[in-house]
């Protein structure tokens, strides 16, 4: 699951299943084997979205480079390739064990790739499946898990299908969510830095404001984020408000970095820059409860939120950004 995957594999419908259905826990011989049969198949499709997406963040590196990103993205985005390939590895794993047979990834499809500094094509792919194709995944798998610990929690804990397969796939599934949250991070990150870098090139594709305009327009448009929580997650309210958290929180700052007109991005009828950065927000995130990783206090889903906007708002990143701009020029 990456940035700019389209270009690489063609869509492998399975990996959006819905994942909700563990909710089954335990039951019979029969419920089980039907059980470890449907997610076997989960798990290879899943297995090849994310074998792909070491191709799609070689991709994503090259397109950073060619459009002279700064180190700090490039350095993250081959991060994430390594991320993708260890999520691969463990996926095809756990698939063989589930299928009772070897699962390999075969080749991938053909594909013709061409890398030119095109700020636009960057800013629209970077935003589709980073901002919120990876991030809708990430919170879908969280979501997924907080679920199973509900589920698990209301049983006696005798299950040996439980303890001995469903547990430890879980747990596999938390450790990705949470660096799919990484790649979520990168991917508002990248688009935080075309908003605000200062391209005035005279090619319109390659012009940051005129880039930033498209992907507010085209993507980060505050209804067309909204309809993408609600179709992605038709049947999952909590899902949902994980999603209005992470994207009201961090696109406010991005349209005030993009410099743009205040008739550009309205939520909810607020156009102004400042209303927007007064806080247009669904969530409030609570220090006091998510304070790392490892807690107890939140659930995996309230991590993750936490995790994402955070890091996207840190003054760190924002400070390497205008770095590695002026390294650039």
């Amino acid at each position: 699951m990456s940035f700019l995957s389209s270009n690489v594999v063609a869509n492998l419908g399975g990996i959006k299943d819905d994942h909700r259905n563990h909710r089954r826990l335990g039951g019979n011989g029969t419920q089980q084997r039907k059980e470890r049969q449907r997610l076997g198949k989960e798990w290879t499709d899943r297995a090849l979205g994310e074998h792909a997406s070491v191709a799609s963040f070689a991709a994503f590196t090259l397109a950073l480079m060619s459009n002279q990103a700064p180190p700090e993205l490039i350095r993250d985005s081959l991060t994430a390739a390594q991320d993708e390939w260890r999520h691969a590895k463990v996926s095809f794993e756990i698939a063989s064990m589930l299928s009772s047979s070897i699962i390999e990834p075969t080749s991938l499809p053909p594909s013709t790739l061409q890398f030119d500094a095109n700020l636009t094509a960057l800013a629209l792919g970077t935003a589709r499946e980073g901002c919120v194709e990876e991030t809708l995944s990430a919170i879908e798998m969280a979501v997924e898990y907080d679920e199973f610990v509900a589920a698990a929690g209301d049983g006696d804990g005798s299950d040996d299908f439980v303890a001995t397969t469903l547990t430890p796939i879980m747990e596999t599934t938390k450790i990705i969510a949470l660096e799919e949250g990484n790649h979520s991070v990168l991917a508002w990150r990248t688009i935080e830095w075309i908003c605000s870098s200062n391209s005035s090139s005279s090619s319109g594709n390659n012009n940051s404001n005129e880039a930033c305009k498209a992907v507010h327009q085209q993507v980060l448009d505050p209804s067309k984020l909204a309809q993408a929580g609600q179709k992605r997650f038709p049947s999952s309210p909590r899902a949902r408000q994980i999603w209005d958290c992470i994207w009201t929180s961090l696109l406010p700052a991005i349209a005030v970095s993009g410099k743009m007109n205040d008739d550009t991005v309205a939520v909810n009828g607020t156009t102004t820059k400042e209303k927007l950065i007064n806080g247009y927000q669904k969530c409030s995130l609570d220090d006091s409860r998510v304070v790392g990783d490892d807690t107890n206090a939140a659930t995996l889903s309230e991590l993750l939120a936490h995790k994402i906007v955070s890091q996207v708002r840190s003054e760190d990143a924002i400070v390497g950004a205008k770095k590695g701009i002026a390294e650039t020029k």
